[in-house]
Parts: structure tokens; sequence; C-alpha cells
């Protein structure tokens, strides 16, 4: 690694956290837009669009949507368990990422094209929707695995976190952006739509996705610095990687506390995204929200998270990943359990004479009545989704900066599939757990309500992580 005179802050702002050159400014901007490709996919497709039109159109049911929803996301998690480290480690022996991104990113593509042909009322529609969500969430996944662990080779210690949080903030930016080309072209009842049905205004996002992800991933090849060659040849890469890999499984008392830092994120990290993957399923059903308020809920969401993930990667940069974490982890579930004991007939800890009142939510009570939001428990709801959101950016920007900060430079990608490969355990037991809590409860409420275990358990392991950096062990 280069050696940096610590009494040079050009020279660190210059050199990457792995010693190499930080990426020109087009370079981190081809970084950042991938997320921006990425967005709608992951935001605006699978969590507020496909999720709810697979449980109420496609199944039918909202319990059994729910759980068999449920059952997919965890599957489709188990695969990505397995794989990521594998293919992680394959990619720090063989060195360069962009390869892997453009394989596993053009398989996601195609996979998410084929969610246009899940039409309600086919034999095959049900089945198609899983096994094409399955393999689109799997190569996306491991796609990102690699394109996380360019994150340290292009970026300096002191600038990391606004990076990260700018890239996050950039995916939920182009998940509202999506999701505006979506409202005005395929569901505002004055546009044609282009003679398409009300079913297939739902599934067209799953093409528009695609398509969006193709256009944009394109700066991160043009521009991005990417590692170089090692020199191996894929057989050997792998041979080299797999030892390499089974080498750091049995050194884990030298890594204790990267083990310990992905175990926690394990728990909160994966506890949020089992939520996210069932919102949109969960309002549908509990307040029978139709895909338009779907679409304003998501909007607002996601407009939140773009502003908290810019200032949660700041935040990071001045007090450190771990205190940024511990602030957002904490508060994201203090207003999801605020929002989670809503029903529709009763706010239960806004004070009975001020709910006889009706009293609104300051600021925007009026505005979500005008939008259909006609019950004042879902406009309390609506909010504190909205303040729960506002954690959600820093947690997940955080978490990425967290890892890049102690492990060791060589072994970025190695580290990273072993941070999906821990996150995925538990998005895989999250999603399961919220389908087995629904199925024997017959409530969505119960279903969700498990949750708060991931979420408490994980905060409390981060407590006794250190933010610091470990070496690669030497033999």
């Amino acid at each position: 690694m280069t050696q940096i005179d610590d009494s040079a802050p050009e020279a660190l702002a210059r050199t990457s956290m792995t010693g190499h050159a930080t990426a020109s400014r087009k370079g981190l901007f081809g970084w950042a837009i991938y997320e921006f490709a990425y967005g709608p996919f992951f935001i605006t497709f699978i969590m507020f669009i496909f999720s709810p039109y697979f449980q109420q159109v496609l199944v039918g049911d909202n319990v059994r949507g729910q759980a068999m929803w449920g059952y997919a996301v965890s599957a489709a998690g188990l695969m990505i368990a397995i794989s990521s480290p594998i293919l992680g480690a394959l990619s720090d022996a063989a060195g360069p990422r962009k390869p892997g991104i453009a394989l596993f990113g053009g398989i996601s593509i195609v996979a998410l094209s084929l969610l246009w042909f899940a039409e309600p009322g086919l034999s095959f529609a049900i089945p198609l929707a899983i096994g094409a969500y399955i393999i689109a969430a799997v190569s996306a996944e491991i796609a990102g695995v690699l394109h996380n662990a360019m994150l340290p080779s292009i970026v300096s210690e002191r600038r990391v976190g606004i990076l990260s949080g700018t890239g996050l903030a950039l995916s939920y930016l182009g998940a509202v952006a999506a999701f505006a080309v979506w409202f005005f072209f395929f569901q505002i009842p004055e546009v044609p739509a282009l003679g398409i049905g009300d079913d297939a205004r739902q599934r067209i996002m799953a093409p528009v996705s695609a398509l969006w992800l193709l256009v944009f991933i394109i700066p991160l090849f043009l521009y991005t610095s990417d590692m170089p060659k090692s020199g191996l040849r894929t057989k050997e890469a792998l041979d080299h990687g797999l030892r390499g890999l089974g080498k750091t499984l049995g050194q884990l008392g030298h890594y204790r506390n990267v083990v310990l830092f992905l175990l926690a994120r394990t728990v909160y990290y994966d506890g949020m995204t089992a939520i996210f993957a069932f919102v949109a399923v969960y309002a549908a059903g509990v307040f029978g929200w139709g895909p338009v308020q779907v679409m304003f809920y998501a909007v607002a969401m996601l407009s939140m998270g773009f502003f908290s993930s810019l200032a949660g990667g700041v935040l990071d940069d001045l007090i450190g990943s771990k205190r940024t974490l511990l602030i957002a982890v904490f508060s994201f579930g203090f207003f999801l359990g605020l929002g989670l004991s809503i029903t529709p007939d009763s706010v239960p800890w806004l004070p009975v004479a001020w709910q006889g009142e009706g009293y609104d939510v300051p600021l925007i009570g009026g505005l979500l009545q005008g939008l259909g939001f006609e019950m004042l428990s879902e406009r309390w709801y609506f909010a504190c989704g909205i303040f729960s959101t506002f954690f959600v950016g820093p947690a997940l920007a955080s978490s990425r900066t967290m890892l890049s900060r102690i492990i060791p430079p060589s072994m970025t990608a190695e580290f990273f599939g072993l941070y999906n490969l821990t996150g995925k355990m538990t998005a895989f037991l999250g999603p399961f757990a919220i389908g087995l809590a629904t199925d024997i409860s017959g409530s969505q409420r119960t279903g969700m309500g498990v949750i708060f275990i991931f979420l408490f358990v994980g905060a409390a392991l981060l407590f006794f992580v250190k933010e610091e950096r470990t070496e690669a062990f030497e033999h």
C-alpha cells in the first residue's frame, strides 16, 4: 500500500482508503449514479408497486399474499447469502469489479423485464412472478457487492461518508423520478397510457425499470476507475479466492471486531429491510390503500430518504459511522413503533380529547386529506412513516461506510461479500418470520411486530463495536 504522510492533507485527499489514487470527479459521479440506476428496481418497483400488485391482483388475498411474498423474499435472500462471499472472494483475487457488475447487471435487466408477463389470469403468472423476482434480486445484489467493494479504492478516508451517503441519496432520487414517470404516463386517467389495462399499469414498471438501469449504469463503465488485473485466469482466481475465503473464515478470531459489526448489522439492517419489503403490502391491507395512495406515500418517504442520506453522510464524516448508526437505528425503531400501533379506528398515543376533536397532522394534514387519505388515523400513520424513513438513509449509508473503515484494504470485496452473507441471513429469516407470524396469527400487524426484536438486538451489539481498522492476518 502507498505510504501517506499524515501531515499532508492534500495527499490524504488524493489517496484512497486502499492506497490507490482517488477517482476523478467523473469517476465518483459514475460510482454514485449507479445507485440512481438501481433505485427504481429496488425501491419503486419491488417495494411499492409490484409487492402490492402480487398480493392484491395475482394472489387476490392480503394475508395469503403477504405470506407468499415473505417466502419469495426469503428464498432470494438465502441464495444471495450463499453466493455473495464466494463471488466477492473471486473478485478480490481477479482484481477488476466491472466485468462482474456487467454480467450480473445484465441478468437482472433480463429477469426484471420478464415480470411484465406476470399477467393475472394466466396459469403461470404467480410462478413466473416469483421466479423472475428471485433471479432479478439475486443478480442485482451480487452486482451491488462488487459496486460496494469499489468504494474504498476510489475515495479518501475523509470523504467516504459523504460519497456513500450521496450514492444512497441518488438511489432515492432515482426511485422518485421513476415514480413520476410511472404516474404521469401510466396512472393519470386523462393520459391514454398506451391503451393498456389497469393491471398492466403496475406491471409496466418492470420494463421501465430495466431500461432505466440499462441507461444509467453506463457512466460507471465509462468514467470510474477499476482495480488492476491480478494476472490470474478465471479458474486460478476462483481457486485463490476460495482458499482465501476459507482462511478468512478460519481466522475469524483475528477479525473479531469486524465479525461483531457484521453480526450487529445483520440484525438491525435486515430488520429494516424486512419491514420495507412489506411496507406497501401492510398499508394496502390495513388501510385499504390503492396504487395511487401507495405512490404518494412512497414518494414522500423516498424524498425524505434523499435528504436524510445526504445529511447522514455529512454527519458520518463529522462524528463517525458508529454514532450515526446508533442514532439512526433507535430513532427508526421509535417512529416505526408509533406507526404500527395505529389502527384504522384509533391513534392510541394521541390524547383522546384530540382524537375527538379530529386533531390532524400539523402542516400536512389538510394536504393529505386532499390527496385521498380521508381517515385521521391513516394520516398519522403516513406521518410516522415519513419520520421513520428519515433515519433509514443514514443507517444504510453508514453501514457501508463503517465496514469500509474497519476492514483490511486488500480484502474489500471478500468482506463486502460476507457483509451480504450476514445481511441476507437475516433478510432470509426476517421475511420468513413475518410470513410465518402472519400465517399463524392471521394479523398483518402481528407479523410486522416481530421485527422489533431484530432492531433492538442489532443496536445493542453495535455498542461493543470499535471504529478502528483491522489489519490483514499475517502468517
